[in-house]
Formats: C-alpha cells, structure tokens, sequence
C-alpha cells in the first residue's frame, strides 16, 4: 500500500498533467504543423519511456528475457490492429488539441467512457450496472452542450478520437485477458508499430522523407523546446495514469481528471482570456457527475456454479481506461485464486490487488 504522501502527490500530478496539457499543446505545437512528426516524437517517448521499466527489471520481467520468450505469433494478435487505430486518434488528437479550447477538449475526449462501455459490451459481453447507464447519459448531455461553442472539425476529430481509443482498448482487454503478456513489452511493440505505420504514411503521401525541396531544416519549423515539452507532458499522461491506477485506484483517478478539467477552465480564463461560460459550467459539471457516478457505481458480478471454473476468461467488471494511446487493465487477485491449480501463474505474475497499469 503506497504511502498517503505518495498518493497525493500522484494524483495532484495527474490533475496538473490534465490540467496543463491542452494548453500546453495550444500554445506550442500549433507552429510544429507536421501533425505526423509530432505524433512520431510522441511515440517515441513513450517507447523509451516503455523500455526503462523493462531494462531496469529483473528476471521473467525483464528486457532480456522478454526479448527471448518473444513470439510473433502473440505480438501481431495484440497490437497489430489496434497501433494501427492509434495512429489514426493520435493524428486525430493531435489536429483536434490545437483547434479547439482546453475546456472542449477535456469534455469531449472524455466520450471515450462511451464508447468503451459499448465496444467493451458488445465484443466481452460486459454489462453496465443501471446507474454507470445513467452516468452515460449525462456524459452524453454534457458533450453536446459543448457543441454550440466549438469549431466543427476540432470537434469531429476529436469524437472520432475518442471512438477509436476505446475501440483500440477493447481490442486490447480481450486480447490480454487471452494472452497473459507483460505489458511494457506490449507498449513497446504498440511504439515500434506505430513509427512504421507513420514513416510508411510519410512516404506513400509524399512526405517527410520524399517530398521535393523539403529540407531537415524545414521539417522541424516550428518548433522549440517548449514544443518537445508540452509533448512529452502529453508521452507522460498514460505513466502516471498507470502510477495512480495502481497505488491510489481508479476511483481516485477518475477525480484527478476531473479535477484537471476544472483547472484547464481556470487557466483557459486567466492566460486565453476566454471566460467560463454558462454551456461551459453545466458541461464540466455533467462530467463530473457523470465520472463519479459511472466509477462508484460498477455491476455487481453474479457467478453461478457452471461457469465459476471461466472466471478468470470473463471479462473484469471495470471497463478498459484509456489515455490517448494507454492502456490500463483491471483484474483482482481474488479472481486468480478461484483459478483451478493447473492454471495457477507463478508468483510474480500474479496481479496485484490494486489495478494493473500497461503505459501503451
């Protein structure tokens, strides 16, 4: 159990990543107009971000021996589809974060929980419970009160962006409730498959690598410093969602966001000069209703006697979260001890009896 101070400070870190990410992307990534690079050093990131928990760990958890228990079989049948979809909602993201103010942004990538629960239904036949259908209305509600104010392509790319996250995240639950892979490796075979998937897209539009009279020069105009730090604040988001997932809960997490998003409002005011208006407030607090009553409020799971023996294939009550391309799963260690003996793991593959964190 992690200690009080560690946890508050995780979660205020979460909030002030949240909080400060749209405008970070507003403010600097706007003049770095390849959307495509900016996704490709994005990537990046998070791949070397992915390989220092892998290289620091020891035994069936480490980078060496991953590499040598490595099937390709396994790999393409988790992440080859959904780096695919990645690319597509970072790219997405990415032209929608500069569009449209912070405050849309947040309530409007936050329709993610949506379509999650729908695709997680629909492809692992978990259910809602009556109030988590409620808490879905509301986020409904609270997305189009944002509409009236918002450009109209910031808002579809950023829809669209939040149907394919939770598109890619389902796919990636059912994949990993079959295969029992170690999930900074998952992350690292999302990262590599994503750069080829751009550096392939580069060069069937003609782009960074082949287009005439492009220089390296002119490829990275635009940017600065600032630049590579608001996106690595963005590269950071899905470590510390993983952190708080695993040492504080996802009901706490959940809070985090939606503390994030009241701050976002409130630096959106001072520095942008854009007020906190009336459609904004009753969307924000929509949200917030609806996250807490969606996070408190799971199905309650029924088992009966037949079916005790699968329970470790069924899907985990809690749906999938994720954080633009970061992918967290939840499972309980109770539901591994009704495991029967011969499908006991190891020890240390065993979850814990907080939620497990994959930084995708």
């Amino acid at each position: 159990m992690a200690s009080t101070a560690r946890q508050a400070t995780l979660l205020l870190l979460l909030t002030l990543q949240v909080g400060v990410q749209p405008l970070l992307m507003g403010w600097y990534a706007v003049e770095a107009r390849d959307v495509r690079l900016r996704v490709g050093v994005v990537e990046l990131l998070k791949l070397l971000l992915a390989l220092i928990p892998l290289s620091l760990s020891r035994g069936e958890g480490g980078l060496l021996n991953q590499l040598k228990t490595w099937k390709l079989r396994a790999a393409l049948a988790t992440t080859v589809m959904p780096a695919l979809i990645y690319v597509l909602q970072n790219l997405l993201n990415h032209a929608a974060v500069v569009a449209l103010d912070g405050v849309t942004f947040n309530v409007l990538n936050q329709t993610k929980i949506i379509w999650t629960a729908l695709l997680v239904y629909l492809l692992l036949g978990t259910r809602q419970s009556p109030l988590q259908i409620v808490a879905l209305t509301l986020l409904c509600v609270a997305a189009q009160r944002e509409t009236d104010a918002i450009v109209f392509t910031g808002m579809y790319q950023a829809l669209l962006g939040a149907v394919l996250s939770a598109l890619a995240g389902s796919i990636i639950q059912r994949a990993l409730q079959r295969e029992k892979r170690n999930q900074y490796m998952v992350t690292v075979e999302l990262s590599v498959l994503g750069e080829m998937t751009l550096l392939t897209l580069a060069f069937v539009q003609d782009g960074l690598m082949t287009r005439d009279g492009d220089s390296q020069d002119g490829m990275w105009d635009g940017w600065s410093v600032m630049t590579l730090a608001a996106l690595m604040c963005q590269a950071m988001g899905g470590v510390l969602v993983g952190f708080v997932i695993r040492d504080c809960g996802n009901v706490e997490k959940s809070f985090a966001v939606v503390g994030g998003m009241g701050l976002t409002a409130l630096l959106e005011t001072h520095f942008n000069g854009k007020p906190f208006g009336h459609n904004a407030f009753v969307a924000m607090a929509l949200v917030a209703i609806s996250t807490a009553l969606y996070t408190l409020n799971p199905p309650t799971k029924k088992m009966s006697a037949d079916t005790s023996e699968l329970e470790p294939f069924l899907a985990p009550p809690t749906v999938v979260t994720v954080s633009s391309n970061s992918v967290h799963t939840s499972s309980t260690s109770r539901q591994e001890m009704r495991r029967p003996l011969r499908q006991l793991q190891p020890l240390n593959e065993i979850p814990s009896r907080r939620e497990l964190e994959a930084i995708v």
